[in-house]
C-alpha cells in the first residue's frame, strides 16, 4: 500500500526530492492525529525497506523551510523548469531527467527540475525532456532562468493548444497588451 492510498491517511503534502532520494511527507490536524499518521506512515515506509525520520516543532519548520528553498537558490547557470506529468510518471521523471536536482508534489505529478550549465545545453536538455514527457502529455515551463539563457531559452516550449484562441483571450483580458508583453505562450 503507498502512502496516498492508505485509508487512513490525509497528508497535506506528500512531496518527493533528489538528490538524494526523499519523500517528505506533512500531516496538518490535531497534534494526537498528525502523530498517528506519521506513525502509520513511518510503518508503511519501513515496511517498503526505506529509512525514516519522524520531526516536529522547530525541526519541522527547518525541514521545511530547506526543502522548500533548496531549488530556488540562484547561482549564474541555473534554470529552474516547471514539469508536469502523471503522478504515475514522476519516478521515471526523477530517474531520467538528468536534470542537478529536482523538487515537487509527488502525488501531483508537478515537479521543478534544476539545471546548472552552460546555455546551449541546457536548451538541448529542454528539448530532449519536453519531447519525452510531451509525447506522455507532460508539460514543461521555464520558471526561473539565470540571466545568461535570456533568449537563448523558449520558456514556453510547443504550445499545447490554437495560437489563435490563446491571442483572443489575451486580447480579452489585456485589451492594452501591458500584462507581460511579448513574453506569455508563443510570443503573445
Amino acid at each position: 500500500m503507498t502512502i496516498a492510498a492508505a485509508p487512513a491517511l490525509s497528508p497535506t503534502a506528500l512531496e518527493i526530492e533528489s538528490p538524494p532520494h526523499r519523500v517528505v511527507v506533512r500531516f496538518e490536524t490535531t497534534e494526537r492525529a498528525a502523530d498517528a499518521q506519521a506513525d502509520a506512515t513511518a510503518t508503511i515506509c519501513r515496511a517498503a525497506g526505506a529509512a525514516t525520520a519522524i520531526v516536529a516543532g522547530h525541526d519541522e519548520r527547518d525541514l521545511w523551510a530547506a526543502y522548500e528553498s533548496a531549488i530556488w537558490q540562484e547561482t549564474a547557470d541555473s534554470l529552474i523548469v516547471k514539469v508536469s506529468v502523471l503522478p504515475s510518471d514522476v519516478r521515471e521523471l526523477i530517474e531520467q531527467s538528468a536534470a542537478g536536482s529536482a523538487a515537487g508534489r509527488a502525488a501531483l505529478g508537478v515537479l521543478y527540475l534544476r539545471w546548472q550549465g552552460s546555455a546551449s545545453a541546457a536548451s538541448a536538455w529542454l528539448d530532449h525532456l519536453r519531447s519525452r514527457i510531451g509525447r506522455r502529455g507532460g508539460t514543461a515551463v521555464v520558471a526561473a532562468a539565470s540571466p545568461v539563457f535570456s533568449g537563448r531559452i523558449d520558456p514556453w516550449g510547443p504550445l499545447a493548444t490554437n495560437r489563435s484562441l490563446m491571442a483572443a483571450v489575451k486580447a480579452r483580458f489585456d485589451p492594452h497588451s501591458i500584462l507581460n508583453p511579448g513574453r506569455g505562450p508563443g510570443g503573445l
